[in-house]
């Protein structure tokens, strides 16, 4: 149906009766696509999309949605997969008597669990003849049996996907033009200052594939970027955000997936991103996580998108979406008119981060909420139970923590005075 990992047959690896009746429950024919339609479910409490298959004697389940509700593997499949690609693999189990409720109507289902991140669940013939279900594929309807008759519901055919792995396709990325990375100076100053890494640190640099951050691969940069000219645009101050706030009673918080990952870089400006490995020189396409121009560059993009519905009912601290509302009406109209930009600029968003229509949220380290501001309680107890600094560093770094809630404390600069004066150069510290 959707082209990719979804399965045509099962083959057998054990002998036991057992397992070549379960095999034979969840065998997938994917020559004929006009047998999927599509349509809504609400499993684990989220309502989500599902395809429904009638060429698929079983019914899978990705394992990215069994996570994303906590939910467990109930017991282990013996059998293997083979998708259209003649591809071999193996589930990771199976969960027993799943509860998928469709227009109040809620049925228990043994359910293939998968690795597949194309989909969330497809319905297959154990549920299809569980329910009674008859699907019209010229109309889009299904038809299910109830206790109480029969129940008919608007479904969406294949012929109507334009793509069916995306219901709202993503545009390529264009939410600025490409970064520039302006030097001061030729570049022959910049070979002499590229340094090599250690050999421990760099086997870390060719695993930057898939859902891994940036941060936690490079945590170490050229050079170079101290002849950097620098962007000062600068960044929203976080109590004028605060203040903008004012009467809000409903929020909602958006993380950008790997932000900066999203604006590409400059042709020309690529190859002075050069780093060197043991495996060879390696450039970036996107701009990095590191370069001194990289949060003005973000921030400007950001402000460019959402400009006129800043300080109004959105804030935008790099790759931070606050939108804030007075009435619950009026905020999904804000969300809607925010995702819609989001969407046409090319962005993506990390929907696991993500809070949706809330009356509370942790933004910038503070608790956000329809009755005012509150600091984070995790950084208050952090306060509460840093060790007394042994020297400058250390307290520098306290003064920093404290600080940052200042409004929340009487007379901060009264009591912090004593401290600040031990930072003096002339000053011994005791």
């Amino acid at each position: 149906m959707t082209g990719t990992n979804f399965l045509e047959e099962i083959a057998t690896t054990q002998d036991s009766e057992n397992e070549k009746q379960l095999n034979s429950q969840i065998d997938y024919n994917m020559k004929d696509v006009k047998d999927a339609l599509f349509g809504e479910a609400i499993v684990f409490g989220e309502r989500i999309n599902v395809i429904i298959d009638s060429e698929s004697k079983g019914s899978v389940i990705s394992k990215q949605f069994l996570n994303r509700k906590q939910q467990d593997i109930d017991s282990s499949a013996h059998f293997r997969l083979i998708d259209i690609q003649e591809n071999h693999t193996c589930p990771l189990g199976i969960k027993h008597n799943m509860q998928v409720n469709i227009e109040g109507y809620n049925i228990g289902i043994d359910i293939v669990v998968t690795e597949s991140k194309n989909y969330n669940i497809v319905l297959g013939n154990n549920w299809i003849s569980k329910v009674c279900a008859t699907l019209d594929y010229n109309n889009g309807l299904l038809t299910i049996l109830t206790s109480h008759g029969t129940v008919t519901i608007a479904v969406t055919c294949w012929d109507n996907i334009k793509n069916p792995l995306q219901f709202h396709p993503i545009p390529q990325v264009s939410i600025e033009n490409p970064s520039e990375l302006e030097l001061e100076g030729e570049d022959e100053n910049v070979e002499s200052q590229t340094f090599f890494f250690n050999v421990q640190q760099t086997s870390n640099i060719t695993q930057i594939e898939g859902d891994v951050y940036p941060n936690e691969c490079l945590q170490y940069w050229i050079k170079k970027f101290k002849i950097t000219k620098k962007d000062n645009y600068p960044l929203p101050r976080t109590n004028e955000i605060f203040d903008s706030l004012g009467k809000a009673q409903w929020f909602t918080s958006l993380d950008l997936a790997s932000g900066y990952w999203q604006v590409e870089m400059k042709e020309e400006d690529k190859s002075k991103t050069a780093f060197i490995t043991r495996n060879g020189m390696y450039e970036f396409n996107v701009i990095p996580f590191g370069l001194c121009n990289v949060p003005g560059t973000f921030q400007r993009c950001m402000n460019n998108i959402l400009k006129d519905m800043l300080w109004k009912n959105t804030m935008v601290y790099l790759d931070d979406v606050n939108i804030y509302s007075k009435t619950f009406e009026e905020h999904l109209q804000h969300l809607k008119e925010v995702l819609k930009r989001v969407e046409k600029a090319g962005l993506k968003i990390n929907p696991e981060k993500c809070h949706f229509c809330t009356q509370s949220l942790q933004f910038l380290g503070h608790i956000v909420t329809n009755k005012g501001i509150l600091p984070d309680p995790s950084k208050v107890d952090a306060i509460k139970n840093y060790p007394v600094p042994k020297n400058l560093t250390q307290l520098r770094a306290f003064l920093g923590l404290t600080s940052y809630y200042r409004r929340f404390i009487k007379d901060f600069s009264k009591i912090s005075t004593p401290l600040y004066i031990l930072l003096k150069k002339d000053i011994p510290y005791e």
